[in-house]
């Protein structure tokens, strides 16, 4: 390592929900026409794209089609899976234990990491929590999103200046991520005989 590289804290892009607009619309109706007063917790999917361009924050985006289960998304965009909860009252939503919330997810996030069930199935490791209350009379929605992360040390540091990937391993990780449909996670590590990939 250069003795010259002064060490650097390592810091971590953090997430911003955006939320389309038609989002809410389809929300609206499932609410109105199927959930009714049903206050239980439903299944969504929202996407994040790392390359957004001229961008301090990681978007979030929640889209029209969050509720429709995909196989298949566009380059560069990494599916995130969580639930969404329709209260019927400003005062439900205001009320609710968001600390609890928050501790109920990282506590799933957590118990993946232990169990190892990561392994198998990468993208449990992010996850969001999505609390509304979406006054359809006025055509108003207030919402909080949860997203639980792991806090790491403040002492992680960087030990070198960041070096550029060589057109091999750029290419490979390429092929990867088209070959594991997106999944968040992958390392490639070069041995003096191969190159090996890992999914996390």
């Amino acid at each position: 390592m250069n003795d010259t590289v002064v060490e650097m804290a390592v810091k971590f892009v953090s997430f911003t929900t955006f939320v389309d607009p038609l989002f809410w619309d389809e929300l609206g109706m499932r609410k109105l026409n199927d959930w009714k007063l049903d206050e239980q917790p439903h299944s969504i999917t929202a996407t994040y794209c790392n390359q957004d361009p001229g961008t301090s924050n990681t978007r979030l985006s929640i889209s029209f089609d969050a509720f429709l289960a995909k196989s298949e998304w566009n380059k560069n965009v990494v599916p995130v899976n969580g639930l969404v909860l329709a209260v019927n009252t400003h005062e439900t939503f205001k009320n609710l234990d968001r600390k609890q919330i928050l501790c109920n997810a990282a506590q799933k996030v957590k118990k993946c990491i232990e169990s190892l069930d990561w392994l198998e199935k990468p993208s449990l490791l992010n996850t969001f929590y999505l609390t509304v209350y979406p006054d359809l009379k006025k055509y108003t929605f207030r919402y909080w999103n949860c997203i639980p992360a792991l806090l790491y040390p403040q002492s992680v540091r960087m030990l070198s200046d960041p070096t550029q990937l060589s057109a091999e391993v750029t290419s490979l990780i390429q092929v990867f991520i088209a070959l594991h449909h997106n999944e968040p996670f992958l390392l490639v590590g070069k041995t003096p005989t191969s190159l090996s990939s890992i999914l996390l």
